[in-house]
């Protein structure tokens, strides 16, 4: 490299001592030809002078420009010294910065460039700390904290010094303990309030002083250690009260039971002295043994009460409620039976009985059940987000207990209104079907086409079933005070905007087909004579079998896929009346319990989930 720029010189200095050599006898001719001798030798004297100044001129204008750059280059490099220093960063020279072939307006140009990189850095952490420091001053505001207890994000702010990218993280990272702790101290705060509003209500105080009035009924209390604090007190205070009446009142509730149990003993010996004529009772009748007697029926009789199956719970108007996992009902060791029993039919059937992966496959399985209730129920998914019991991490005897309340709830209020529910499965499949008639007529050019007749049967049934769901509509209004809704709308509304846009309703496949109620009553009482274990072990068979189903049936839709709509357009053709009569006989079948046969996998197995779970609590 070096010798080609040697030889590249020289040539340059050789092609221009022959361009001068050249013009210069060039020169001379013309010189010798139109002046004179004087001038002649005046300008041949004068003309290496003139080379000189003019190669001396050119050497002036590019010294000028080098002193221009390298002094623009010095200011550049002092800016951004001035920049990384306001940003806490460490001196670097840039790639190739060292190197002399670097031409000095690419020098610029880099330096240019990192100086605009840097002013964007400076501006964005400005931005940002001012951001942090208004969001501190808010947080801790809402906190009710007097003062950061820490240095502030700037601590000398006139020396113009931002704080380095190390410390914008940390504070960031403080400022969302500061949220997390926000957001922690008002739910504290809401639990505490509302536990102490209950146990005053129970107990009957009203607060005088406008300080507890103050902590007990406003909603926007700032959330600050002191107040927390005195909440904490107030809450302790009442359940101290609370408790203490409880006791006078079981003492006072016992004391009455001894009292009358003394009366009447008091008063059956009068009336046996009081008899004109006196009867010797045979052995085993006296009052005590007939006490005795009475106490062993009544025990019986309970236990004879909790074999059986209690009844569910008033239907609600709404299945959209809460159940709280803390105060859920005492299930006398149910959680720990239904373990067990997984555990001994787990061995039973040589599998490894791990208890946490039980447990896990009991909420797994119970919370999968209540999804499908959720859908039957035709509730959104946002509404569902407000039953905890499905969010929790909470995996023991109350949160086991509050996902019982959960589906017992659901189920309650399915069941209740189980008419309206199947009206509503009725008129979607018709209303859908009619939509598919309607593209069918579009296309049909056939004078013989059945299809309008079909589509007029098909409407006439949807006027009727509307007929009917708008009774029951009725009827459910009167009884709860509050309209019917499905997906968060009242239904009326939202059959009549599929009418209007002319599309399908689309519900869930749990929708489609229900248990009948006559097998409901008979499964039950097959379920009774099984044991726990016999449950379990025959819902665990059931899964297996349903997985092998599962993967059967998708193998067998991806190859049906193709033939579909070939199927579908020769059974419009050649089958419309028959396609109608079928689905009238499938519409009253459906009312009749025929929907069992095609019930879907997932509801037999949470079935038989929910089967192992009500035999191990008898």
């Amino acid at each position: 490299m070096e010798s080609k720029l040697a030889k590249l010189e020289q040539d340059t200095l050789t092609n221009s001592l022959e361009i001068v050599h050249h013009k210069v006898r060039l020169l001379m001719e013309v010189w010798k030809v139109f002046f004179d001798e004087i001038c002649y030798l005046d300008y041949l004297t004068s003309l290496p002078s003139s080379i000189e100044q003019f190669l001396g001129e050119i050497y002036c204008l590019t010294m000028n420009f080098c002193v221009r750059k390298t002094q623009q280059i010095r200011e550049l490099q002092n800016k951004i010294y001035e920049l990384k220093r306001v940003l806490g960063m460490r001196d670097s020279m840039l790639d190739g910065w060292g190197q002399g072939n670097m031409s000095l307006d690419r020098k610029v140009a880099q330096l240019q460039q990192q100086i605009n990189t840097l002013q964007q850095q400076a501006d964005e952490r400005k931005r940002l700390m001012e951001e942090y420091t208004l969001e501190e001053v808010q947080l801790l505001k809402e906190l009710g904290e007097a003062a950061p207890p820490h240095e502030p994000l700037c601590a000398n702010a006139e020396t113009g010094f931002l704080p380095d990218a190390q410390k914008m993280a940390q504070f960031a990272d403080y400022l969302s303990r500061l949220r997390a702790e926000k957001v922690k101290r008002i739910t504290t705060r809401d639990e505490l309030q509302s536990d102490i509003r209950k146990k005053a209500q129970q107990l009957d105080w009203v607060p005088r002083k406008d300080r507890h009035r103050q902590l007990i009924n406003e909603q926007t209390l700032i959330p600050s250690l002191s107040n927390l604090h005195e909440l904490q007190h107030l809450d302790f205070v009442l359940s101290g009260l609370l408790e203490r009446k409880q006791q006078q009142q079981e003492q006072q509730t016992n004391t009455a039971k001894q009292q009358s149990k003394k009366t009447k003993k008091h008063d059956k010996r009068k009336k046996q002295n009081r008899s004109e004529e006196p009867t010797i009772p045979p052995s085993g009748t006296d009052p005590d043994a007939d006490e005795e007697e009475k106490v062993e029926e009544q025990k019986q009789w309970s236990e004879s009460r909790k074999k059986t199956v209690s009844p569910p719970p008033v239907p609600p108007s709404s299945p959209v409620s809460e159940v709280d996992i803390s105060v859920s009902s005492p299930t006398n060791g149910l959680f720990e039976k239904t373990i067990e029993a997984y555990m001994r039919v787990e061995k039973k059937a040589g599998r490894p009985a791990d208890r946490q992966k039980i447990i896990q496959e009991m909420f797994r399985r119970f919370r999968a059940s209540i999804n499908v209730w959720w859908e039957r129920c035709l509730i959104l998914p946002n509404e569902r987000q407000q039953c905890k019991v499905l969010y929790t991490d909470q995996l023991d005897e109350d949160a086991f207990v509050a996902h019982i309340e959960q589906q017992k709830l659901l189920q309650s209020y399915y069941h209740e209104n189980e008419a309206i529910f199947r009206l509503i499965y009725q008129w979607a499949e018709l209303w859908n079907r009619a939509l598919q008639l309607q593209e069918q007529l579009k296309q049909c050019t056939d004078g013989e086409c059945k299809v309008p007749q079909e589509l007029a049967e098909v409407n006439e049934q949807l006027a009727t079933i509307r007929k009917q769901l708008e009774g029951k509509c009725r009827e459910f209004e009167q009884r709860c005070q509050v309209k019917f809704t499905m997906y968060g709308m009242p239904v009326m509304q939202v059959l009549q905007r599929c009418q209007d846009k002319r599309e399908k309703l689309k519900l869930a496949k749990s929708c489609k087909l229900q248990q009948a109620p006559v097998l409901r009553s008979k499964a039950s009482f097959i379920r009774q004579q099984l044991s726990p274990e016999m449950v379990l072990e025959l819902s665990l068979m059931l899964r297996d079998l349903l997985i092998e189903k599962q993967t059967e049936e998708q193998t067998d839709e991806k190859q049906s896929e193709t033939d579909t709509d070939d199927s579908n357009r020769g059974s419009d053709d050649d089958g419309g009346s028959s396609s109608s009569s079928s689905r009238s006989n499938s519409n009253t079948s459906s009312d009749d319990g025929g929907e069992v046969d095609h019930k879907r996998d997932d509801e037999l197995l949470e079935e038989a989930f929910a089967s192992a779970t009500a035999a191990v609590t008898t």
